[in-house]
């Protein structure tokens, strides 16, 4: 028997809500959730995946696999880019990393060091479908001073940077006092509603 542990993995239940998520076929919900939560990914939303192993745990044959992932890349979800390799495109949207977590920086630059040639270019090119602001923004501090980058250097939250992308800790006042639709007596089908709303304008769905 292996000795060896898996990691802990979770996925937002908003995940079940998600609009995008719930107009998905049958077919490509579970290879959806698996670029989530499958056993190859980190903490990073970028990693290294064959199809080969995306079918075996899946039970979908490759075409049926590739189909799905080039409509999820198409849609600015999640991109299949070979040679298998996957990017789920606002990872660090619902995972920011705080500037304490040194060994996630860390990690993230080796992560970064050992992509394909030209693939870093493309994470952190505007016009390029696997962009992603939060590298871009950060370039200089993860790739070094002499890489090209156009406006900021630092993993603190700034106000120059996306709100939703590094969200603010509350503080223990401002939880203590928030207020919840039970205590508002609304309808707690029309909270959701809203707050689906809300998060659809922050652009943090799935």
């Amino acid at each position: 028997m292996s000795s060896s542990k898996g990691r802990w993995v979770s996925v937002d239940t908003w995940f079940y809500i998600d609009p995008y998520i719930q107009k998905l076929a049958a077919s490509e919900w579970p290879i959806y959730k698996y670029c989530l939560d499958g056993p190859q990914r980190n903490a990073y939303g970028i990693y290294e995946v064959s199809l080969e192993s995306m079918a075996f745990h899946t039970r979908y044959d490759e075409t049926e696999i590739l189909r799905a992932l080039d409509k999820f890349g198409r849609a600015g979800k999640i991109h299949y880019v070979d040679p298998g390799w996957i990017v789920v495109k606002k990872h660090f949207i619902h995972n920011p990393i705080s500037p304490k977590q040194e060994w996630l920086i860390n990690g993230l630059r080796t992560l970064l060091e050992s992509l394909p040639d030209g693939m870093v270019s493309r994470l952190t090119d505007k016009g390029d479908p696997l962009f992603i602001p939060y590298l871009y923004a950060n370039a200089s501090l993860l790739l070094g001073k002499d890489y090209p980058n156009p406006t900021l250097a630092t993993l603190t939250p700034s106000l120059t940077q996306t709100p939703s992308m590094f969200p603010l800790p509350q503080t223990q006042g401002a939880r203590n006092n928030k207020s919840y639709p039970q205590d508002r007596g609304k309808d707690v089908n029309n909270s959701e509603l809203e707050r689906t709303k809300r998060r659809l304008a922050k652009g943090k769905e799935f």
